[in-house]
């Protein structure tokens, strides 16, 4: 067992990364159009598709798992391959949290609660989050370490700008003082919902500097 075996590891770990982050950005790239046109049908059915990306997850952390005994257990080497596994866990969290936000969104989306303030807040909010996302994806698929701290940059950028938006859409419910029992619930439902909206940029953050740590080995 020596570095190389780490190494040949490591590049078919990365492949399998990409290949899930892709996925999932995907999967909140139809959230985010869905949102755009206020389609209900299609967001309760992102909200129900199967686990077909939480397996690939899932066999991703096996084959880390099984890759260990066969790497020269340098104490970096095991730091990264925890890292991996770190990766895959949240991005299977993206994933939960974007099925989790169509089932609870999608029975009050229509063309009047669509036309209010909240919800064009939490439209950006997921354009957001997408966006992070997708800087998480890029930073997965690029293989060399030239401009991380750029990237990490606009990481933490993005991750902050979600963060302001999830403050806009609690303002949002504080001013509006909605009187309709349809809109306070629905309002709720919506702060929740960006909640985890919020939640899943924190983790495309968390992905980005794992993803540095395994290519320069300092914590981003």
């Amino acid at each position: 067992m020596d570095s190389q075996s780490f190494e040949q590891h490591k590049k078919a770990l990365q492949a399998k990364i990409v290949e899930l982050s892709g996925s999932i950005v995907s999967h909140y790239v139809e959230l985010v159009s869905a949102l755009e046109e206020v389609d209900g049908e299609r967001l309760k059915r992102l909200g129900e598709q199967s686990g077909a990306i939480k397996q690939m997850a899932d066999d991703l952390d096996s084959i880390i798992i099984s890759a260990i005994p066969e790497i020269e257990l340098l104490p970096e080497n095991l730091h990264r391959m925890i890292a991996f596994l770190k990766i895959s866990n949240k991005l299977a969290k993206a994933y939960d949290i974007a099925k989790k936000f169509g089932k609870r969104v999608s029975p009050m989306l229509d063309k009047d609660f669509a036309g209010l303030k909240i919800y064009k807040d939490m439209l950006e909010l997921a354009r957001s989050s997408l966006k992070t996302l997708e800087i998480a994806h890029q930073v997965c698929l690029n293989e060399g370490v030239f401009d991380l701290d750029t990237t990490l940059s606009r990481a933490i950028a993005e991750e902050s700008r979600s963060d302001d938006l999830f403050s806009m859409i609690h303002k949002d419910i504080i001013i509006s003082n909605y009187k309709e029992e349809v809109y306070v619930k629905a309002s709720i439902e919506l702060f929740n919902a960006g909640r985890r909206l919020e939640r899943a940029a924190d983790v495309a953050l968390d992905v980005v500097r794992l993803v540095c740590y395994i290519r320069t080995g300092k914590e981003g």
